[in-house]
């Protein structure tokens, strides 16, 4: 009896079997793995390329898969990067981000079916150059006076219209370039070198607040001057009014002031570059006190001094973020400290964990922070706690190529991350 059940169920399950009811069915001998090639990539861009591949064969089995494969070293395979374009056989394209700009990649069409994997021939090809656009002054680098053009172009700053301004150096003016401009209007100096107030001297660095009012770090005068709308002069909000010798390191007085940020609330933050400190100036103060480095002018690489700052800007919680330019590092203050952090930088070099001689600092709505690493002519992203950065302008050598920078002296990043470049040595600004 025990006998027949046991062949009664064997008998059993051969049915099921034979009825179809098994998930996986047999692979046939026939069968194969699918047949097929990459399509030559094309619309190649910064950060993105099309490619493709034809299932010719699918081996006599389904393709449940297909798409590209990707990599920097040769014969990619799904361990690497990889889309996945659907199934079933014939032509696809597929559509491949997050490249790097001015990299090599190699890829390979992919199809698989219930045998296994194919893949198709290898096709290599490079992703574009990063590039900047000259939205200010001659994209050649050639200097001038006229309303298009700027001749050492030392800071920038683009208002929440689009409207650009520039610390026009050695045309002693600030220019502004409307949206899409080719020519700038003076609206601050051009009236000559001097201490008068129609004039600025040499201007370094420039903020514009939200009443539109224009503070200039007038440099070799070392003065602020704040121009309001429309005006043909502008006030002392900073130092003293005078000329080339009227310079000091009492608290009344700048030295070769840079990099200026003024705060909500009306406060002027000064890298007083000539005193290696940080100048505060409260709304209407006659005087000014030392929020980081020496107050006395003393230059030193101590946590507590800095040499040279350029650069200066303050986040919502009050954080001071320095450039401090001869100490090769950016430096964060607390509110009340006596004392920076290095967050990006200590040392010169152009790894990505050095700087050289960094002339401005700007961090955008997420927290990042830009450099304008000067001796190396690229920006630099650093993110927050990061113990590297990132090239993000620039980097392939000092020259006026549209991938290049000349000695970048400031960095503007706007909401939509877009990065301005006073492109000094150019003489231009570079949108990136």
């Amino acid at each position: 009896m025990k006998r027949i059940l046991v062949l009664l169920f064997y008998l059993f399950i051969n049915a099921c079997t034979r009825s179809g009811n098994s998930p996986n069915p047999p692979i046939q001998p026939t069968d194969s793995i699918p047949t097929l090639t990459t399509i030559t990539a094309n619309s190649i861009a910064q950060a993105s390329a099309l490619s493709g591949g034809v299932i010719y064969s699918d081996g006599g089995a389904s393709v449940l898969a297909h798409g590209i494969c990707w990599s920097t070293n040769t014969n990619p395979n799904l361990s690497n990067s990889f889309t996945n374009d659907g199934s079933g056989k014939g032509t696809f394209i597929s559509s491949l981000t997050g490249l790097i700009a001015n990299t090599t990649y190699y890829i390979r069409a992919y199809a698989t079916n219930k045998i296994g994997t194919a893949y198709g021939n290898q096709v290599s090809f490079t992703t574009l150059i990063k590039t900047g656009i000259t939205v200010a002054g001659n994209s050649n680098g050639t200097a001038g006076s006229g309303p298009g053009e700027l001749a050492y172009p030392a800071g920038v700053f683009v208002d929440s219209l689009g409207n650009i301004y520039v610390a026009d150096q050695n045309n002693n003016r600030v220019q502004k370039y409307a949206p899409g401009a080719t020519s700038g209007i003076t609206v601050a100096g051009g009236n000559g070198s001097g201490p008068f107030s129609n004039q600025i001297t040499a201007p370094t660095g420039i903020f514009v607040d939200k009443a539109n009012n224009i503070y200039i770090t007038d440099g070799a005068d070392n003065r602020v001057q704040k121009w309001i709308p429309g005006a043909t002069t502008g006030i002392t909000v900073a130092g003293t009014d005078g000329y080339l010798l009227n310079k000091g390191s009492a608290s009344n007085q700048l030295n070769g002031p840079w990099g200026i940020f003024v705060d909500p609330n009306g406060n002027i933050y000064i890298a007083d570059a000539g005193n290696n400190r940080v100048q505060k100036w409260a709304p209407n103060a006659i005087r000014g006190v030392t929020v980081a480095g020496d107050s006395t002018g003393i230059a030193g690489y101590a946590a507590n001094q800095l040499n040279f700052p350029q650069g200066v800007y303050v986040d919502g919680n009050g954080n001071l973020y320095i450039a401090d330019a001869k100490n090769n590092r950016i430096q964060k203050w607390a509110p009340g400290a006596s004392s920076g952090i290095t967050v990006a930088g200590g040392s010169w070099g152009q790894t990505d964990t050095q700087l050289g001689s960094p002339s401005n600092v700007f961090l955008d709505i997420t927290g990042n922070i830009y450099i304008a690493d000067w001796d190396f002519g690229r920006i630099q992203k650093w993110a927050s706690g990061a113990t590297s950065g990132t090239t993000v302008a620039g980097g392939n050598g000092l020259g006026v190529s549209p991938n290049q920078l000349y000695s970048p002296a400031c960095v503007f990043v706007d909401k939509g991350l877009n990065i301005f470049i006073a492109d000094f040595k150019n003489n231009r600004i570079q949108k990136w």
